[in-house]
């Protein structure tokens, strides 16, 4: 019987644009994994085809100050094809080089409501998210009230170092003490743990299911929205998407 740790690994790669797929194609590709690798790729293209649409004549402002048309429905959809061919090009160079099984897909939808849906059988997803910041912070590991797991702890440890930064690790209070590292920060509330990882620039921030703070959908908008950079979830085989 193959140990558990040396079966094929899964990770599936989320994201709604190729720039935020990119940056979660970078990390995946420093994952450590023993055995077979299989990766695979979800874009997902937001409800915002329609509401656009609706709105002819709508002018948008750049990054750079300057005002332009909003895209047409047609444009759109335009873009969508090309971003979905460009991140299924780089899914599969990146599996390549990880003599890994690629497998593309996209859908229409909520990002985070579709990761949960989809979340079981997968050992990890990564959700991709394009940072703008320059300077690169740590890689933060949320511990989850019952304690790290190996898998997450070594996962973060070898992410960290491949990337040449830190790691940090931050809880919510509430677990046990001995199960903390010596070294966690930990906080008396979500928003205060959330507030606390808006500020640090992080490189990547790690979490399981279980910390509290991506179990449903909203929880993990909340975490991508203050994290600002890709986030990776751990042990999600056997959990039910909750809302």
């Amino acid at each position: 019987m193959t140990p558990p740790d040396q079966r094929r690994k899964r990770i599936l790669v989320s994201a709604v644009s190729f720039a935020d797929a990119d940056s979660a194609l970078r990390l995946a590709s420093l994952l450590e994994f023993e055995g077979g690798l299989d990766l695979g790729g979800l874009l997902v293209t937001e409800d915002t085809l329609a509401l656009r649409a609706a709105m002819p004549g709508q002018r948008l402002v750049t990054p750079g100050g300057a005002m332009v048309s909003a895209p047409t429905e047609q444009q759109l959809r335009s873009m969508i094809r090309s971003e979905a061919r460009a991140f299924r090009e780089r899914l599969l160079s990146v599996a390549e080089a990880l003599s890994a099984v690629g497998k593309f897909e996209s859908r229409r939808g909520d990002l985070t409501r579709i990761v949960l849906e989809v979340a079981e059988g997968w050992d990890v997803l990564l959700l991709g998210y394009s940072a703008r910041h320059r300077c690169r912070g740590n890689v933060i590991l949320i511990v989850p009230p019952s304690g790290l797991s190996k898998q997450s702890e070594a996962l973060a440890a070898a992410l960290a170092r491949s990337l040449g930064t830190g790691l940090a690790t931050v809880a919510l209070a509430g677990g046990p003490a001995a199960k903390m590292p010596g070294d966690c920060q930990v906080f008396a509330s979500r928003d205060a743990l959330l507030a606390h990882i808006a500020r640090q620039n992080a490189a990547a921030v790690l979490s399981e299911l279980s910390t509290g703070l991506s179990e449903s959908f909203r929880q993990l908008q909340d975490l991508l929205e203050h994290a600002r950079c890709p986030v990776i979830l751990t042990n999600p085989t056997g959990r039910e998407a909750l809302e």
